[in-house]
């Protein structure tokens, strides 16, 4: 999603984790028609199924508030000693984010935290920006050959 021309454009997966099968729907159609490769899980513990048999998932929507696990609890076992070259952004959406939310997000190390509803244009930029920074951190992880 770069738009320089000389530099390539960042690759990976996103996977989309929201119980709402709705915001699920909608948020997967809207980043495929930004040209998104965008794959979905319903909890926390599909998306930890997902992303362990698909290592190019390289950046994670996750809902903030979902039954049983939460998306901080899913950024903290994404985060466990998971490699660079592996690595992966996270951007923690919710419908009702608390400024404490945000800073706890923020600490753990998310890339990105935003209060649902967003935007189709705004997403789509916040994924590729997160999309660039994780393809950077495992190019810079991954020997030269």
């Amino acid at each position: 999603m770069s738009g320089d021309g000389d530099t390539a454009a960042p690759t990976g997966k996103i996977l989309a984790v929201d119980d709402d099968k709705d915001v699920l729907d909608s948020i997967v159609e809207g980043l495929g028609l930004l040209d998104f490769d965008v794959m979905s899980a319903r909890s926390v513990l599909e998306a930890e199924a997902t992303i362990a048999r698909t290592p190019d998932i390289a950046v994670v929507l996750t809902d903030l508030r979902m039954p049983g696990f939460s998306g901080l609890d899913l950024v903290e076992r994404l985060f466990h000693d998971r490699p660079e070259a592996q690595a992966i952004e996270i951007v923690v959406l919710s419908g009702h984010i608390t400024p404490e939310d945000t800073e706890r997000a923020i600490r753990m190390g998310v890339f990105r935290a935003l209060g649902k509803p967003v935007p189709l244009r705004q997403l789509g930029v916040v994924v590729g920006e997160a999309l660039e920074k994780a393809t950077a951190r495992r190019a810079q992880a991954t020997p030269a050959g």
